[in-house]
């Protein structure tokens, strides 16, 4: 079992696109995403003094059985 996170800023574009990118790979080292957990945040950051999305995809990644 593999755990991967993927988080972007601003949009989920481009955390939605690195997971569907790992995805793809890990299907050809044998593995198949049987969870994803999604979570979005937002919170002021004093040091810069804004405010800043993130979005989260985390993935749990399982060997496929290879007796199949």
């Amino acid at each position: 079992m593999i755990l991967k996170t993927f988080t972007s800023q601003k949009n989920p574009t481009e955390a939605i696109e690195k997971a569907n990118k790992e995805i793809n790979e890990m299907y050809l080292e044998h593995y198949s995403a049987t969870e994803i957990a999604q979570s979005e945040s937002s919170y002021y950051n004093t040091f810069s003094e804004e405010e800043q999305f993130h979005f989260t995809l985390t993935i749990l990644f399982e060997k496929e059985n290879s007796n199949e």
